[in-house]
Formats: C-alpha cells, sequence, structure tokens
C-alpha cells in the first residue's frame, strides 16, 4: 500500500514538473534542500503605469515534510526620493510531494528587483533566485508613449513594418508612440489576472487566439477592457450580442483637434498618410470603461493611417493622466479626506512658552516664598509630566482614536455577466499609524496620489507589501496624521442589482446595492427616464416619469474614463439624461459597498459614490 502511494506521489511529482518545463525554460532554477524555487516577471519595468506581474513555481521534494516558503522580491535599488516599494512577499505552505504556482504583483512604482529572497520555514536562505524574463519586443521608457502587447502570432506577422501602421504609431519625426511587446508563449499560457495586462494601454491579438484561448483568459482580457483597456481583434470573432447597444465606428477620418492633447492630434491631422485601398469602417464596442475594435475581414496592413492613429489616442487615453500636485495639502483640497492636517505649529509654541515660564520663573518664585527649594527635585519632574500628559490629551481626544476614511466612485455593474467595474479616489488619515496597514482585495489596483516635490518625496518610509492573505499594504503607506491617497481602478464578480419592473405610467425596484440609494434614475427601453429618492438597502420604492430622456452616446463612459473623475462623478449626478442611455440606471449611494474600507473601525466620510447599471432583464 504505501508503495502505491509513493508511486502515485512520485508521478504526480514528475507531472508538475512537466507543468512547469515553459517556465524553467526561461527562468533559472534555484534549489534550496527540499525546495526548488523558479520565478519570472512578464514585464518591463518600464513600460505602461499598472502592476507588473511576477510568476513563481515552488515545489517541495520532501515525501513526509511539509515547509512554509515566502518568496520576496525586495528592490536593492530601492530610493525613497523616487517612492518606490522596499518589498513584495507571498508566503504558501506546500505538503510534502507537492508543487504551487504563485503570482505576485509590483504596483505602479518604481521596482528594481532583479533577485528574488526566499524564505523557508521563515529562514531567509543565503542563495536567491535570479528572476527570468520573459518577453521580446521593444520597451520605450518616455512619459508620453502609450504601451502595446502583441500576441506571438501577430507580432510574427510583420504588422509592425507596414507603412501605414509605422506612420499610424509612429510621431512626425519618426520617434515610436507607441511601446511594444510581445510574449515568447503562445495565448493560450497567458496570465489569467486582468490585473496582468493593466500596464498596457492596448492588445493585439488574432481572432483564433482569442478564440482558442481558455476561457479564464479571455475573462482577464475582458476585465481589463472593462477597465479601461483597448483591445484589439484581428479577424472575424463574433462579440455578444448585447454589445450591439454600445457600438460606435472607426472611420478613415483624422483625429478631432483636443485640447488635451493638442500636439499629437495636431501631428495627426497633418502627417502625410498612405496611399492604399480604402479603408473599411472599424466597429469599436464600448464595454465598461475601455473598447473592443474586430478588425473582421479588414487586414491589419490595410488599416489606414488614421485608423491606426485614432487606436494610438485610444490606447493612450487608457492610461490615468498625471497630475503633478505640489503639496499634499492640494491633494487634500481636491479630494478632502480631512479639514486640517499636520503638526499645530502656534498651539505648540505658545505651550512651550508656557511651560517655559511655568517651570522657570514661575516655580522657582513659588519655592523661594515656600522656602523650600529642594522641591524641585519633584515640581520639575511634575511639571514635565504634566505638560506632556496635556499634549499627548490634546492630540488624541482632539481627533479621537479613530482612522477617517473617504472613497468616492463609479461603478459599472453589468448585470448580465455579474461584473462590476469600479473607478475612483480613496483617502485615509489617521491620528495614530494604524498598526495593520491597510487592506484592499486581489481585484484593486492602487495608484498612490503623492506630491512631486523632492523633499516630500525624500520623507516617505519604506513601503511594504504582502499577498498572503489580500492586497495588504504592510508598512510605510499610512503614518500618523498625513493623509494617504489613492486612485483605484478594479474589476470583480458581483452579484448585487437594481430589480426593476416597468408598471404602466411608472415603475418598481428592489434596492439590491447593498446601501442606501440617495437618488435613482432609470431609463426605459425607449430612452423615457423614471426617478425615486431615498430607498434603504433591500427595501421597495415606486418610480415616477419625468421630463428627461436618455442622450447619452456609446462612449460616454468612457469619455468620464478619460476626464477628470471627480467633476465627471459630480457632472453624472447633476445631469443623468446625459449619462443614461436605454435600459441604464443611475444610482447615487450613501454608501460605496464596491469599495473596501481599507482600515479596521474607521469613520466614513460622507461622499458621492454612484453606480452605472446595464444589462438585467426587466
Amino acid at each position: 500500500m504505501n508503495r502505491t502511494a509513493n508511486a502515485i506521489r512520485t508521478l504526480s511529482l514528475v507531472f508538475l514538473f512537466a507543468l512547469t518545463l515553459p517556465i524553467l525554460a526561461l527562468a533559472q532554477l534555484q534549489t534550496y534542500l527540499d525546495v526548488t524555487v523558479v520565478v519570472e516577471s512578464l514585464h518591463t519595468a518600464s513600460v505602461g503605469e499598472g502592476y507588473g506581474e511576477f510568476r513563481a513555481t515552488v515545489t517541495n521534494h520532501s515525501k513526509t515534510q511539509a515547509h512554509k516558503v515566502t518568496l520576496l522580491l525586495p528592490s536593492y535599488g530601492y530610493d525613497s526620493a523616487w517612492g518606490s516599494v522596499r518589498e513584495v512577499r507571498k508566503t504558501v505552505e506546500l505538503a510534502p510531494l507537492s508543487s504551487a504556482n504563485v503570482t505576485l504583483f509590483s504596483p505602479a512604482l518604481p521596482s528594481y528587483s532583479s533577485f528574488a529572497d526566499v524564505m523557508i520555514d521563515e529562514v531567509r536562505q543565503s542563495e536567491q533566485v535570479t528572476i527570468g524574463s520573459a518577453k521580446v519586443g521593444i520597451s520605450l521608457s518616455r512619459s508620453d508613449v502609450s504601451s502595446l502587447l502583441l500576441s506571438q502570432q501577430a507580432y510574427k506577422s510583420g504588422v509592425l513594418n507596414a507603412a501605414n501602421v509605422e506612420q499610424g504609431l509612429k510621431d512626425s519625426s519618426g520617434e515610436w508612440r507607441i511601446a511594444v511587446q510581445s510574449y515568447e508563449f503562445p495565448v493560450s499560457e497567458w496570465s489569467q489576472n486582468w490585473m496582468s495586462y493593466a500596464r498596457f494601454g492596448g492588445v493585439l491579438l488574432l481572432a483564433e487566439e482569442l478564440a482558442s484561448a481558455p476561457e479564464a483568459v479571455r475573462t482577464a482580457l475582458l476585465r481589463y477592457v472593462e477597465r479601461g483597456g483597448v483591445l484589439l481583434v484581428a479577424g472575424n470573432w463574433q462579440p455578444p450580442a448585447q454589445w450591439q447597444a454600445r457600438r460606435g465606428n472607426i472611420e478613415d477620418t483624422a483625429i478631432k483637434k483636443d485640447e488635451s492633447d493638442e500636439e499629437e492630434e495636431n501631428e495627426a491631422q497633418s502627417a502625410p498618410t498612405t496611399k492604399n485601398k480604402p479603408a473599411s469602417v472599424l466597429p469599436m464596442y464600448h464595454i465598461g470603461f475601455g473598447a473592443v475594435v474586430v478588425t473582421g475581414a479588414v487586414r491589419l496592413q490595410d488599416i489606414s493611417t488614421n485608423q491606426w492613429k485614432q487606436l494610438r489616442h485610444a490606447m493612450k487615453n487608457a492610461s490615468l493622466a498625471q497630475n503633478n500636485y505640489s503639496s499634499l495639502a492640494t491633494i487634500n483640497q481636491e479630494f478632502p479626506v480631512v479639514e486640517q492636517f499636520g503638526v499645530p505649529i502656534r498651539g505648540l509654541f505658545l505651550l512651550m512658552l508656557v511651560f517655559v515660564i511655568v517651570i522657570g520663573p514661575v516655580n522657582l518664585i513659588w519655592l523661594a516664598k515656600k522656602k523650600r527649594k529642594i522641591w524641585m527635585l519633584w515640581t520639575i519632574p511634575a511639571i514635565s509630566l504634566l505638560t506632556c500628559l496635556i499634549v499627548a490629551g490634546f492630540s488624541l481626544f482632539g481627533e479621537g482614536w479613530n482612522a477617517t476614511t473617504k472613497t468616492e466612485a463609479l461603478t459599472i455593474l453589468d448585470e448580465t455577466t455579474h461584473r462590476a467595474t469600479t473607478i475612483g479616489w480613496a483617502g485615509f488619515y489617521s491620528p495614530i499609524t494604524p498598526s495593520e496597514g491597510l487592506h484592499f482585495s486581489y481585484d484593486t489596483e492602487l495608484a498612490p496620489q503623492v506630491p512631486q516635490y523632492w523633499d516630500y518625496r525624500r520623507s516617505m518610509p519604506e513601503r511594504k507589501m504582502d499577498w498572503t492573505n489580500d492586497q495588504h499594504l504592510e508598512s510605510g503607506w499610512i503614518a500618523a496624521r498625513v493623509p494617504t491617497f489613492f486612485r483605484l481602478r478594479k474589476s470583480e464578480a458581483r452579484r448585487e442589482r437594481l430589480n426593476i419592473q416597468q408598471t404602466g405610467d411608472g415603475a418598481t425596484l428592489v434596492n439590491g446595492l447593498g446601501a442606501d440609494i440617495t437618488q435613482v434614475w432609470w431609463a426605459d427601453a425607449n430612452g423615457k427616464i423614471y426617478s425615486a429618492e431615498n430607498i434603504a438597502a433591500g427595501a421597495q420604492a415606486s418610480m415616477r416619469a419625468t421630463d428627461l430622456k436618455a442622450l447619452a452616446l456609446p462612449d460616454r463612459l468612457r469619455q468620464v474614463y478619460n476626464g477628470e473623475w471627480l467633476k465627471e462623478f459630480k457632472a453624472f449626478a447633476e445631469k443623468p439624461e446625459d449619462a443614461l442611455m436605454p435600459n441604464s440606471y443611475l444610482a447615487v449611494l450613501n454608501g460605496a459597498p464596491f469599495v473596501e474600507e481599507g482600515l479596521k473601525d474607521v469613520k466614513l466620510r460622507a461622499a458621492r459614490n454612484l453606480v452605472y447599471g446595464v444589462g438585467g432583464e426587466r
């Protein structure tokens, strides 16, 4: 019986090794007694702005001993002046003769890891693992360059060598405005996590590659699109029927002038176009905050220069707009999480002045009158202790113990696919440094918002992350009396919905969004808008007809993504007719059920949180 069990375990281990052979060919295998580790990076650090994915395979060869293995991605080129992350880690527990695939993500801050540290049963090993790189193509670090991920077959097709493609993806001086990257492995081995693609402004692959890809890979790519990315499918691929309502077109015309990108668009209007056969109209389906373009029978090399320029512009708009804040006060003014912060210098100065006067002249004069100068041995410590207690009490009771958090977000809730895609801001303020750090889900992508001036960056503490149980911003991300800000993007599976039924001249709804609704608008199939107010979570209410008509175009949500989010959220709530399309709703919530609080026992500051619902049966 034992021989049979050992044989099964041995065959299982051989099978696990066979699965990891593609990775072993690209990265260096490191052995630590019973444990072997191999780590690879999927991305060039200089490409894009999103999270970078690291893959690892950890194998326990022992027949009897279980091991706890921790992978650490340290940044030996760490410089606090650039706000990089000192360490990213994840821990797995391996049973005897078992293997685990480990995925870690490094956030959108500079990181210089080329080696990984390993801890086995909480003992750091002396030998490091070289992080293998699995990529080809070019990478550019210019801030005005977008990033494009090509599939293996698309890259080998030579599409980038076509004259009209080069004209569309380069500027008038011949410089690439797109950083191109292509994996050496097929689409079937691509990541099954949408955050792995978030670093890219666009992804290009062939229709047959997408059709044959595992369902998890296709889902990850569509979630990447919903979060704001651009997916270009070359060939005949049939999109879902519900996408037709949000279809637009890319025609062979120059990009319209946009003051936010005047240099690029003026170049798009003035550059000559390579003559080839007339270009066909390309359908662009606006899904979530992103877009899917399907070429159909049109070859990539036959897409016109103007159309490539529009695609380039769309990929650039997939990135977050950069804001150069001069100070934390400036960020807090744009997104106020606390009324005032910082050290009360004037109050402390007055307190110290009073302290010096009391402990010095007043104390000495009083003791002289009492003829008890020897009492200085206890009066001076007593006055000092009292002053310290006053300062501590002022800090604690003036702001309290609990931290404050504020979230303002817009969530697209697709009730057909049961997915929620959220963009927004989150701010945190704590009178004392939280011992637990911040906690977010695996599906949340964070972009820290920090001032650009040198002195602030030099004072930033070392940041660490742990992906073992969730996305744990372990230390260095939030400090006492210093507000912390993030812009966030997330895509996740959710079951919340509004159950709306049309009844004669009105409609009824049941609030299943998980928070109280302040106000809600719903556009029926004809675009007529109905409204209701103050609906508790789980409650039923009647909706009354309004004089409003849904006027939004298919790309309206992408315009929100490309604009200033806080201003766009406000515009949505003030003019719902400009946001809604037929068979959609917009709800203003008294809470943020689609964004985690981040901290325990926090005070929630009132903010605007919107849910844009699409799909579902009515």
